[in-house]
């Protein structure tokens, strides 16, 4: 399993880091009049960025505040000068590469370009936490399934031992929570990122739990192959919309994937993303549940016992 899950982090690695141009990233246009609409209708001159009109100044910014765009340009025809608006939650990469293909765009319609950051500077830091945050709490939840196993075996064969299972990877969840909240408070972000952190954790418990209610002991190889494989693209700490294909579509539906998003939209205050991103984490705790019962009550139908 060692050299399965070795082998498997250098292949997704070497996908990961491979050259990609990123797609159809959203970028909002705030100009006089209707040139928004005209800048936006003509497009990228590389094709990577989706560009639509905001109608005002304000409507941009707040754009750029809530997740909806990862960036705006703001042009002043006047003072012949375009502005870049940057909110630093993709990280980077995105942030470098969104300057280079923002700044192409505007440089069509005025000669001087500037480069600005949302709240005045870019959040490297709060950024990188999060990311670590909800990549840990994944990590804190296979752990936590892990010494489960360890104490109560691999499955439950009645309906109490799986409540006390539950109970457990709760508790378990509700102190990593505790301990991100600490330590995202001293860091200056949203105690919030705690509950992303417990509700990750848990969610990461419950679907180890759910494998091994599948295929027993083996169920927590099969996790650790596949969180591996998930978590893979996300090593880079670039955002996924840098990722290589099928990584940048699948990524934010991945446990890791919507985790590490809904951790940085806590922490930057970003309302659009959150609500699809804990929907995700959601529905991967529904489904573990509900396949952890489902296999449960074939096995006792069957006569079958797991080991």
């Amino acid at each position: 399993m060692a050299v399965v899950v070795a082998v498997q982090v250098v292949a997704v690695w070497t996908v990961a880091t491979g050259r990609s141009d990123p797609h159809d990233v959203p970028v909002v246009v705030a100009a006089p009049d209707r040139l928004a609409g005209l800048v936006a209708a003509q497009g990228a001159p590389s094709g990577t960025l989706r560009l639509t009109a905001a109608t005002s100044r304000g409507d941009a910014f707040e754009a750029v505040r809530e997740g909806r765009a990862e960036a705006a340009l703001l042009l002043d025809l006047r003072r012949d000068r375009s502005t870049v608006l940057l909110s630093s939650a993709g990280g980077r990469r995105l942030d470098a590469t969104l300057e280079t293909e923002v700044r192409a765009v505007a440089e069509r319609f005025t000669t001087r370009t500037s480069v600005e950051h949302l709240d005045g500077g870019p959040r490297r830091g709060a950024r990188d936490l999060a990311f670590v945050l909800a990549i840990v709490a994944v990590v804190l939840g296979w752990a936590g399934a892990v010494v489960g196993t360890l104490r109560r075996g691999s499955v439950d064969e009645t309906f109490a031992e799986a409540v006390r299972r539950l109970a457990t990877s709760a508790a378990w969840a509700a102190g990593v929570g505790v301990a991100a909240a600490l330590v995202a408070g001293l860091a200056g972000s949203p105690v919030t990122l705690g509950l992303v952190a417990a509700v990750t954790t848990f969610t990461a418990a419950v679907t180890t739990d759910a494998l091994q209610s599948l295929f027993g002991a083996r169920g927590l190889g099969v996790a650790t192959v596949l969180f591996v494989l998930a978590a893979g693209p996300l090593v880079t700490g670039a955002d996924p919309s840098l990722l290589p294909t099928p990584w940048d579509v699948v990524t934010p539906w991945t446990l890791h994937g919507a985790a590490v998003e809904s951790a940085v939209a806590v922490t930057f205050g970003q309302s659009a993303p959150l609500p699809r991103a804990l929907l995700v984490l959601l529905a991967w705790t529904a489904a573990a549940i509900l396949t952890t019962a489902t296999a449960r009550r074939a096995r006792r139908a069957a006569g079958v016992t797991l080991t």
